[in-house]
């Protein structure tokens, strides 16, 4: 006779193989539903698979092909990849992408993300899991539902905060070493050429490995072939923006071109109309006469200052100077708004198919998310507790750096997928942390100090929130440079 298996057994190997069933579960819901949807390709998404096209040309695949500037190579080349394998299956470019995002989006946020967060396997982590990605593609499925780079920057992001963390958590083989610092090198590539803003995440994280692999007192010598192979990965993914550059310009810098002529650069072009333009949203088509791709929600405030920036910066670095000196308080203001914008999520779309329809429960939820989220950092931030230890203090300070991309377009035209890593954030806090019973048992001691805290801040939020969406403008375009 058979024996008949302990249900705690069988219960034993669910909780130890949660991430597995969390990714294979989570893959399958998004991959039909993605499929079912099959969006029509537009705008960004739609440049994006034409962007990939161009690697063929007369049927021979050729890396000169792509003569595009302002857009890495590589998120293009995944798309055109993914096509052309789906193109054997029958499914449209949207589905194909719908389906590898998926299983991307999967991974990060049921594997790799609660990783950095779980100390233990439990019941509840398993449920954890499931509700991370579940509150991700609540308020983010287009991005993984049209080819869109900014959960491939982002997902590389986390993956090479993963790594760091493998690498510094305990002792590897020579092989593992050396698998995990080229693996890193083409995460930290692979995340700057999809998202060049982005940039700024790569030399913060190799501090961090450097810092912390110092402070655990580990051998100097792996420590510096460990980053001789870094670079190594690195070099290997930017070789083809190399010979794409050289291509193009007789160049062959690694970075991506960021000049949109000889006088300007993206980003001051970004910064310049971010002073003018208080938030921005991109309308799917429409029937109604008039409406264009753009929405634009004009800061009445920062329509003069912006002319005076283009000037300022044309100038050069002492008119720079002298223009930030003087009108300090009003880009404090306006700045201080493009934070308060991005707090609001009244559509939770990528593409806003119905400009009219404000969705008050997502805006809610979302702010009630942030709120707990902020209250408990903000508590934990006052605490006296006993000091952390290295690792947790290092997997924060990985946290910090995803960040910091997010603030790092503050200044600019505030586009809500931009803030997506922070509001990642910020829903791993909630469910993380401020599920917690001691920290819901301190909001019950303290409900009343909670509630009016929650009012008043929403209030005042609130207050800047009208007067932005007041201001939408879906009719003339804004000045470009």
């Amino acid at each position: 006779m058979n024996a008949v298996k302990d249900p705690k057994e069988k219960s034993s190997f669910i909780i130890s193989h949660q991430s597995l069933l969390a990714f294979i579960c989570c893959s399958i819901v998004s991959i039909g539903i993605g499929v079912a949807l099959n969006h029509i390709l537009l705008y960004d998404a739609s440049n994006y698979y034409t962007l990939g096209q161009s690697f063929v040309h007369d049927g021979s695949f050729s890396f000169a092909n792509y003569m595009v500037s302002l857009r890495g190579y590589f998120f293009p080349l995944l798309i055109m990849l993914v096509s052309r394998a789906g193109e054997i299956l029958q499914l449209s470019p949207s589905q194909s992408m719908s389906v590898i995002s998926s299983l991307f989006a999967a991974a990060i946020f049921t594997v790799v993300i609660p990783n950095l967060l779980i100390k233990k396997n439990t019941g509840k982590t398993l449920i954890l899991r499931f509700l991370m990605f579940a509150v991700f593609m609540l308020f983010w499925s287009d991005l993984v539902f049209y080819p869109l780079s900014d959960l491939w920057g982002f997902g590389f992001a986390v993956l090479s905060a993963a790594l760091i963390n493998q690498l510094l958590s305990k002792k590897h083989s020579l092989a593992h070493m050396i698998l995990y610092s080229v693996l890193l090198g083409l995460s930290f590539y692979a995340t700057y050429n999809i998202r060049t803003a982005y940039l700024f995440v790569v030399p913060i994280q190799l501090v961090i490995y450097i810092v912390f692999h110092i402070k655990q007192k580990k051998n100097i010598y792996v420590l510096l072939v460990s980053l001789a192979l870094i670079v190594v990965g690195m070099i290997a993914l930017a070789a083809p923006q190399m010979a794409i550059n050289s291509a193009q310009s007789q160049s062959l810098s690694p970075l991506v071109n960021t000049a949109v002529t000889q006088e300007q650069s993206l980003y001051a072009g970004q910064i310049q109309s971010g002073l003018a333009i208080s938030r921005y949203e991109t309308l799917a088509p429409m029937k109604e006469e008039g409406l264009k791709g753009a929405l634009y929600f004009i800061d009445d405030a920062g329509e003069q200052l912006s002319a005076q920036f283009k000037t300022a910066y044309l100038n050069g670095k002492l008119s720079m100077m002298k223009f930030i000196l003087v009108n300090f308080f009003d880009l404090a203001g306006i700045y201080m708004r493009h934070f308060i914008n991005i707090l609001c999520m009244p559509f939770h779309q990528v593409y806003i198919s119905d400009l009219y329809f404000l969705n008050n429960i997502y805006m809610l939820l979302s702010y009630t998310l942030t709120f707990s989220a902020g209250a408990y950092l903000v508590r934990a931030m006052f605490e006296n507790k006993k000091q952390t230890s290295p690792a947790a203090r290092m997997r924060t300070w990985l946290f910090v750096s995803w960040v910091l991309v997010s603030f790092a377009t503050l200044p600019g035209i505030v586009e809500m997928r931009f803030f997506m890593p922070m509001y990642v954030i910020i829903y791993g806090v909630f469910l993380f942390r401020c599920l917690d019973r001691e920290f819901l048992t301190n909001i019950w001691t303290n409900k009343w100090k909670y509630l009016l805290a929650y009012v008043f801040v929403f209030l005042m939020m609130l207050a800047v929130w009208t007067n932005t969406l007041a201001n939408g403008d879906p009719i003339d375009l804004f000045m470009r440079w």
